[in-house]
């Protein structure tokens, strides 16, 4: 204190006046300090809303197309399930196709070997009338249809079994 008293009153007003705008300064700085500081964190909290937000939607969206690639993946999963049954239909259907084929070939074979013996018969029928009443009695019309019907029905089983060993999954089906 002592070197205060040494001062002039005028000095000493002089000193602390100068010290005091220094600390006022140093306080205004602060302060300006303090308030950029403010401002920074307001802008960083605003950014943060925004980015909360904006991850909030995010991850809404984000469930959403979760959501629609299950079900897109559940849909393609049943669509691939049901190529898969109806291919195997069409197999089935081919399958089924080819042994029709089969059968119809062996139908139209057997119609036409029994018009060929049809025609044999007619033709030995008319032989036996031209040579005029025969000696010896021959077998009525109704023997022949008879036997004719026998092999007929004798060469139908056999295109079944032929068709059985042919597929052996074909029901006991008529075949007419």
């Amino acid at each position: 204190m002592e070197a205060y008293r040494r001062f002039k009153q005028n000095n000493l007003f002089l000193s602390l006046k100068k010290g005091l705008a220094m600390v006022a300064q140093q306080v205004f700085v602060a302060e300006e300090w303090v308030h950029e500081a403010r401002n920074e964190a307001n802008a960083e909290a605003l950014s943060r809303a925004d980015v909360k937000k904006s991850l909030g939607a995010l991850k809404q969206e984000k469930a959403e197309l979760s959501e629609k690639l299950k079900e897109a993946d559940k849909a393609c999963l049943s669509v691939e399930a049901g190529l898969k049954t109806v291919e195997r239909q069409a197999k089935d259907q081919r399958q089924k196709l080819h042994l029709t084929k089969i059968d119809l070939a062996t139908q139209r074979q057997l119609v036409t070997d029994l018009k060929v013996k049809l025609q044999k018969a007619k033709e030995v029928a008319e032989g036996d009338k031209d040579k005029g009443k025969g000696k010896e009695k021959k077998p009525s019309s109704e023997a022949k249809n008879t036997a004719k019907d026998k092999e007929a029905v004798a060469k139908e089983k056999e295109v079944e079994a032929k068709t059985k060993k042919a597929d052996p999954k074909a029901k006991d089906t008529p075949t007419s």
